[in-house]
């Protein structure tokens, strides 16, 4: 086969894993998705075991499988085909990243700076390099990061990360435009994120309605 099928057979596999990981509405039901991604990412290294396409099309499948040894194999193998693939450098970063793996942020940071260098465009990138400072309580430079994933495009996840940074560093009235405009670009409504974030204005009245209906 040529690389470029199998190369098309990865990208197949990888988006299923990606359409399953943000629970976005399709054709195929979510629990199939990730059963069709990793057949998609199997076929693509059986038919061609040298292309660092597929062997980060089935580490991303691995991470969502919760199969981390897999998936550090199959980023090692990706990274030694080819180094200068941001996106294998963004699924190895997201496998030790707090959102999606093994919870390492020393080996998580470098596999996301690496990409950024090849691609600076990458706005998950920023903002899972922003949870990854969150987790280790550096909130102002979280806070940054996110600055820097907006400013590539308006977005909803990073509106909703940057939120809740806001939030914890004592901004309630920044957090509250965040969520208005995460659920302006199609975010999920969120009247608990509300509710808390109003507490940091020193307006509790809306958490206190909530918890009333408990």
């Amino acid at each position: 086969p040529s690389g470029g099928r199998v190369i098309a057979i990865s990208s197949l596999g990888a988006a299923r894993a990606i359409y399953y990981s943000w629970g976005w509405n399709t054709a195929v039901p979510r629990e199939s998705l990730l059963v069709l991604a990793r057949v998609a990412a199997q076929r693509a290294v059986a038919l061609d075991s040298t292309l660092a396409e597929a062997w980060t099309a089935d580490a991303v499948v691995a991470i969502w499988e919760r199969d981390f040894g897999r998936a550090q194999s199959s980023c090692g193998r990706s990274l030694r085909l080819d180094s200068l693939s941001a996106d294998a450098y963004h699924v190895c970063g997201g496998l030790y990243s707090a959102e999606y793996g093994l919870v390492d942020g020393s080996r998580a940071e470098p596999l996301f700076r690496r990409a950024l260098a090849l691609d600076p465009d990458l706005r998950n990138t920023w903002r899972l390099l922003a949870r990854t400072k969150t987790a280790d309580g550096r909130l102002a430079e979280a806070e940054a990061l996110l600055d820097t994933a907006l400013a590539i495009a308006p977005w909803a996840p990073g509106f909703d990360d940057r939120a809740n940074i806001r939030f914890l560093r004592g901004n309630g009235a920044g957090s509250l435009a965040d969520v208005a405009e995460s659920e302006r670009l199609g975010g999920r409504s969120d009247s608990v994120s509300r509710a808390l974030y109003a507490t940091a204005l020193g307006d509790s009245t809306a958490a206190r309605a909530l918890l009333a209906r408990f």
